[in-house]
């Protein structure tokens, strides 16, 4: 629960887990999964309620992210997707959570052409955030794309 901390400010205990694996689906194609959950005060009673136990009964406690990689060595194509949800309780160390729950994915494909000396990156993203704890709904939908042309050519070339 919160203590006293310096000058009197209360302080939040924060505790949870990860887990990740990787599993290779061929010699250039892998997928990664993490499952998270931590467990802080809920703020939003007075006063803060104790946090729940861990255990993925809380959906909103919890986070997961699919992150897939592949190489095409024949096409020299890289391809690579994610999908990752985090619920609006869930308390990272690694970003800040605005008490909403986000859901994001990714895919992305990279070539290249003529030698290795132009590369091509085409990409589109996607970010939605909803906050189920306030009284007006709150969403928010973000989609990113994203094209990338690179020319390399060494100076001995010409």
């Amino acid at each position: 629960m919160a203590g006293s901390g310096i000058n009197g400010r209360s302080t939040m205990h924060v505790m949870g887990y990860s887990i990740e694996g990787r599993y290779q689906l061929h010699k250039t194609t892998y997928l990664t999964a993490e499952l998270a959950e931590s467990s802080s005060p809920d703020f939003r009673n007075t006063p803060a309620q104790r946090p729940n136990k861990l255990g993925l009964s809380d959906k909103a406690n919890s986070a997961y992210a699919l992150h897939l990689y592949s190489y095409l060595p024949r096409m020299n194509l890289r391809v690579e997707g994610l999908y990752k949800y985090t619920g609006a309780n869930f308390q990272s160390f690694s970003g800040f959570q605005s008490n909403a729950s986000q859901k994001a994915w990714y895919v992305k494909a990279d070539q290249s052409f003529f030698s290795r000396q132009l590369r091509m990156a085409v990409s589109i993203r996607s970010t939605d955030f909803s906050n189920p704890f306030v009284v007006q709904q709150y969403n928010s939908n973000t989609v990113f794309k994203s094209f990338m042309a690179t020319f390399r050519r060494s100076a001995g070339h010409y």
